[in-house]
């Protein structure tokens, strides 16, 4: 079976609900396949309406269940033409309001995108229909409304975002080994004696463009008279005792 043979006609309470004004929810009024498997468990469901304690009128499913949400723009466009037109044949003013709002309502979609133009109306029809007023007009209070909802909505996104970036910032980094130092070059080494090894402080190494050497008798060592060189059983060699002795000849 293809086509609007598919769909079951609209029951007599809905029809009834539509004709009095008394519609808030679009997704009551969807045809039966327009509504997902997921939201209906009973084979039928009828849509009714309640007073509520301020007296005024309420959509409800007689079996407790929120209206569905209605999914696309083409979907509230087949339930206007498919359902609510048709229960309206007989008044062309309310037939009127409708399209109105579904030129609204494509405006709307085409500019903000359908979950924008689908909250207006649902917002629309929320506070029009209670105190029986028209809604084919573009109601400027309810579209500030819903832009200020909707910046404010963007900038705590975009906060979490940045605190979700700054905590991972946040996080140490892992150490890297620094690189070893280079030795120094042929031509930067000078034959004068570095001061700082002679007195058991220097930390360049082979780096060092300065002579590692004894000041006392230069050999490869500490300064024998440094009392930071390493103690030994013989830190003074015979070969020192005589540079030594040329030495205060000289």
């Amino acid at each position: 079976m293809l086509g609007a043979s598919r769909y079951k006609p609209a029951s007599k309470s809905l029809i009834n609900l539509i004709q009095k004004g008394k519609l808030r929810h679009i997704g009551h009024a969807m045809p039966k396949l327009a509504v997902t498997p997921s939201a209906f468990n009973a084979e039928d469901v009828e849509i009714g309406f309640t007073v509520d304690a301020r007296g005024g009128f309420r959509t409800v499913a007689k079996e407790g269940i929120e209206p569905p949400a209605v999914p696309s723009l083409s979907i509230w466009a087949t339930t206007l033409h498919a359902v609510i037109l048709p229960a309206l044949s007989a008044q062309p003013k309310a037939q009127h309001e409708w399209i109105m709002l579904s030129m609204t309502m494509e405006a709307l979609e085409r500019q903000d995108g359908w979950a924008f133009a689908r909250e207006y109306c649902d917002l629309l029809l929320q506070s029009r229909i209670p105190q029986q007023l028209g809604f084919s007009k573009v109601d400027d209070d309810v579209l500030r409304d819903l832009r200020s909802r909707s910046s404010r909505h963007a900038a705590a996104r975009a906060s979490q975002s940045e605190a979700g970036e700054r905590r991972g910032s946040t996080t140490p980094k892992p150490r890297l080994p620094s690189a070893p130092r280079a030795l120094a070059s042929q031509a930067d080494r000078s034959e004068q004696l570095c001061n700082d090894f002679n007195a058991g402080r220097c930390t360049r190494g082979q780096a060092c463009r300065y002579r590692h050497a004894c000041r006392t008798c230069g050999q490869q060592h500490q300064d024998c008279a440094s009392p930071r060189r390493p103690t030994s059983s013989s830190v003074i060699t015979e070969t020192a005792a005589a540079k030594l002795a040329q030495a205060s000849k000289a």
